[in-house]
Parts: C-alpha cells; sequence; structure tokens
C-alpha cells in the first residue's frame, strides 16, 4: 500500500505560492486541505500603485504584505487558480477508485493501536516551535523515527511513516538507523503523512548503526539549528533536514511546518550535500525540478 494522499504526481497547481514546489501539489494539500478541485479557488493579489511606478512606499515597506490592508495606493487583483491533471481522464478515474479504498482502510484503522514492526531508516530530534508577540522558542520534544517502509498489523506501507519516541523512550532503547523493531503504536494522518505514538511492547529484533542522536546532543542543537525560509526537495531528504510543527499566536493560532537544517546551514545553495542530493532527487524521478536548481522560488 503506497500512502496516496502525498502522491505529487496527479495535480498542478498555478498558484504563484506553489512555484517553490514546481507546482506539483500533493492530494491531501489539493482534496482535504484546499479542497478545490474540480472548481479551484479564489484570492486576491495586491499591488501597490506606487511601487509600480517605480516610486517608494510612504511608509517604508519594500513589498506589498497585511498591514497595507486600507492604503489608498493599495490595487487587489481576484485571481482564480484551478489545480490541473498531470494524468489522462482515464488514469484519474483509476486513481480515484484506488483513493477510496485508501480512505476506507484508513478510517477503520487512524486511531486505533496497531502492531508495527520495520527497520528504522532515520533518527531525527523531535523539534516544535512556538512563536508569540513578543518572541519564539524552540523546544525539545523527543526523537522522530522515520520509516521508507513498515508493517502496520498485517498491511505493508511501502511508503514513508514516523514514530514519535519520548526523550525516556530514547535513552532506554537507543534507537538508531538501521534498527529492525517490532511494537505497538497509535496511527494518526497528520497533514497526509503517517505518525505512529504512544509507543509501548517495543521487541528490538535486530541492532542498528551507533546511536547517532543523544539528548544532549539534541538540545546544543536547540541553540544551533538554522531556519531554512526556502523549502527544497533535497533538504528534505538530507539527514540534517528536519520538518518543526509552528504554533504561531502573533495573530490568532495559526498551525504550519518550519525547515530547519540540523548542521546549521543558512543556505543551502552554499551545502556541500545539496547538489549531490540534487543530482540523486533527478535520478530517481527522471527529471530535475527546477526549484532545486534556482533560488527564485516562492514557498507556501
Amino acid at each position: 500500500m503506497k500512502n496516496l494522499f502525498k502522491a505529487t504526481h496527479i495535480f498542478r497547481c498555478n498558484h504563484e505560492a506553489h512555484n517553490g514546489f514546481s507546482s506539483e501539489m500533493s492530494v491531501h494539500h489539493i482534496l482535504n486541505v484546499k479542497q478545490c478541485y474540480p472548481h479551484g479557488c479564489f484570492y486576491l493579489r495586491g499591488r501597490c500603485k506606487l511601487m509600480l511606478k517605480g516610486k517608494t512606499c510612504y511608509r517604508g515597506f519594500q513589498a506589498v504584505g497585511k498591514k497595507c490592508a486600507g492604503c489608498r495606493y493599495l490595487e487587489e487583483q481576484t485571481v482564480h487558480c484551478q489545480p490541473e491533471l498531470q494524468i489522462s481522464a482515464q488514469e484519474f478515474s483509476d486513481f480515484e477508485r484506488r483513493l477510496e479504498a485508501f480512505r476506507e482502510w484508513l478510517d477503520e484503522h487512524e486511531g486505533r493501536e496497531l502492531d508495527i514492526q520495520g527497520r528504522i531508516a532515520g533518527v531525527k530530534p523531535l523539534l516544535e516551535k512556538q512563536i508569540l508577540p513578543h518572541g519564539e522558542r524552540l523546544a525539545l520534544r523527543g526523537v522522530l523515527l522515520s520509516f521508507d517502509s513498515i508493517y502496520l498489523d498485517r498491511t505493508l506501507l511501502e511508503d514513508r511513516a514516523f514514530v514519535r519516541v519520548s526523550a525516556g523512550q530514547q535513552r532506554r532503547f537507543a534507537f538508531a538507523r538501521g534498527m529492525s523493531l517490532w511494537a505497538r503504536a497509535t496511527l494518526h494522518l497528520d497533514r497526509g503523512r503517517f505518525v505512529l505514538s504512544r509507543l509501548r511492547q517495543v521487541d528490538i529484533e535486530s541492532p542498528g548503526e551507533p546511536p547517532e542522536w543523544s539528548e544532549s546532543r539534541a538540545r546544543v542543537v536547540l541553540r544551533t539549528a538554522t531556519h531554512l525560509p526556502v523549502q527544497l526537495p533535497p533538504c528534505h531528504r538530507c539527514p540534517s533536514g528536519t520538518l518543526v510543527d509552528v504554533t504561531d499566536q502573533r495573530e490568532g493560532v495559526k498551525n504550519y511546518r518550519h525547515l530547519y537544517c540540523l548542521q546549521g546551514q543558512k543556505d543551502p545553495f552554499n551545502c556541500p550535500q545539496f547538489l549531490s542530493l540534487s543530482r540523486q532527487l533527478e535520478a530517481d524521478n527522471g527529471h530535475p525540478r527546477p526549484a532545486c536548481l534556482q533560488r527564485n522560488v516562492i514557498i507556501y
């Protein structure tokens, strides 16, 4: 079984915010979050009349943003965006049938405790970020184990899955890449990802590599990790790249993710691993993703 919600070869969207992903959006984003297929969505694009004439903003702003609301020089356009299919109508019809079966499986298993079995593909600190009106803080919440494939009861998920582990469990079991384990955990869907929590009855079937992350080293990362303003596919694949759940409380409460580099790189394009990972992605996908090779990307 594949996680069909994370498939990115089905839809393309011309929304300018998706340019950083080569306009390839996941099924989860299009069908579950925005629910914009097939009718599309509308949004307002703001332009400054002064900047269009080559003049500067009298309030000192460099670009149009939320604080421009009500300004007499603000010009807003209504833009209609509509997702496009990247596959044929017949292929999409077949995909819809598989997606319906996938949803039925999720309805039966989500929120339930399952037997899990698999080999750990990666171990990273589990970080959470809180943004307050007068500051922000990064906190360590344990460790995140990743699996390239995993058994969920009797179903083999041949796709990415994650297991949240507490700091105490990491001290006890020393989870590491290459380790095979059996356990019980509760399945949740997190923004289209398979995430398991409440790990218990752990049975280590075979050891892996020496543990890479200790609690003391993870706490050092809290001070040295850097936020990458651009989310590029090679950084997602990199062992030092990790997504951080963000709770933004500056204007109401918003939840999203930031990409952090655990090695402290501030510019991915200056990272020695970036080019090799880009080439690896190109070989895997059969074509390069333009967002991997240029700087002018916009992140949604």
